[in-house]
């Protein structure tokens, strides 16, 4: 089969469509058609092979976790075959790579195919990692269908990782070896991965949920105001909470607790979508020493005259873009919403997706009132 995957008539193919004549036959994959079209409008050249880094790129995050155990028990068996293993994000930088041929490691380091280089579509043409992030699903690419001359020499597959709340994808995991080993066993191998990956984010997302909730149905039962409760892909409210917050102040909450959990505390005078100050409080919702959540306690703002000085209060925008905060007695700060409509606001408990938090995958904080925190998941 490698003879096949490494065919001389797709480079012929490939040659003929960069000098603008149209493939469509039977010897060539409409995948593969469709991701060359696709590369040479994003202006990748086949005989210029620039492949972006990402030197800071961060790690350890909800992929990382559930894929590391995982390729930690293929690579045990990695010594007896000649193919990498390889987990990127949802930008197709490579975030993990397991190889133990030398010969394949020597390739893959001249082609750079290794931590915090991104394998893209748009940087380096057809290749199953960027493909597959693109068009959504499963791609292998062998030998001479990928669109830049160095890679030619090579044959992957990979299959994108999704978030099992959200729906969003996570990254891609990959299989690469030389386009002459190269096996029809690739996908349903790679595939094999990405499912027990898959199982390791649904086991770990039930427990996140189930410790959210259960913490959240505790202090409801001796709330005595607003009460909100924010998860990775959900947030809970009482009834006093829904009648006051709108779904626009969601990204609102989300970055100020973002924010709170790292240490950088603005102010914790929040502005509704309602027009209403609220002054709020942040708990951390620990499994173990790991932040997976927060509750927010939210109490009625002081009049203005209370706190002094109300001109010099700072107005930032949800997004945080608005600018520094000036400084004011007792730290405190205004941070508004955008304005929500009157019929969109919620008035019971609820649970329903919210806005991503940060990209950063995970920060420091101090100590809490649930014990001690090394970490903090970002949404």
């Amino acid at each position: 089969m490698a003879s096949e995957f490494s065919d001389v008539s797709v480079l012929q193919r490939r040659e003929r469509f960069l000098a603008g004549e149209v493939a469509a036959d039977a010897a060539l994959r409409d995948d593969i058609l469709a991701s060359w079209r696709r590369s040479a409008d994003c202006g990748v050249r086949p005989d210029r092979f620039e492949v972006p880094q990402q030197p800071d790129l961060e790690g350890d995050g909800q992929l990382q976790r559930a894929a590391g155990p995982v390729f930690d028990h293929v690579a045990e068996d990695l010594p007896a075959t000649n193919v990498a293993l390889l987990l990127t994000n949802e930008q197709a930088e490579v975030l993990d790579r397991r190889v133990a041929d030398r010969t394949i490691l020597g390739h893959l380091d001249r082609v750079l195919l290794a931590p915090s280089f991104c394998y893209s579509e748009g940087a380096v043409g057809t290749n199953a990692i960027g493909t597959a992030l693109e068009v959504h699903r499963p791609s292998v690419v062998f030998g001479g269908e990928h669109f830049a001359e160095v890679l030619t020499a090579l044959a992957c597959a990979a299959v994108p990782i999704e978030d099992p709340g959200t729906g969003r994808t996570l990254g891609v995991v990959n299989v690469t070896s030389e386009a002459k080993d190269a096996s029809a066993l690739m996908l349903p191998f790679v595939r094999r991965i990405a499912r027990e990956i898959n199982e390791r984010l649904i086991d770990g997302t039930l427990v996140e949920q189930r410790i959210l909730r259960e913490r959240f149905l505790r202090a409801k039962r001796w709330a005595k105001g607003p009460l909100v409760s924010l998860g990775e892909d959900s947030i809970m409210t009482n009834r006093a909470a829904a009648e006051i917050v709108g779904p626009t102040d969601h990204a609102l909450l989300s970055e100020w607790a973002e924010r709170e959990l790292r240490g950088d505390r603005r102010g914790s005078e929040l502005s509704l979508s309602n027009g209403m100050s609220v002054i709020a409080r942040l708990e951390p919702v620990t499994d173990g020493t790991e932040v997976v959540g927060a509750l927010i306690r939210l109490h009625a703002a002081p009049p203005p005259d209370v706190i002094g000085e109300p001109a010099r209060r700072a107005a930032v925008t949800a997004s945080g873009l608005g600018g520094p905060a000036s400084p004011i007695p007792s730290e405190r700060s205004s941070i508004s919403s955008p304005k929500d409509s009157p019929t969109q606001r919620r008035v019971d408990v609820c649970s329903f997706p919210t806005t991503p938090w940060s990209t950063t995958s995970r920060a420091s904080t101090g100590s809490s009132k649930s014990g001690p925190v090394s970490s903090w998941r970002c949404w």
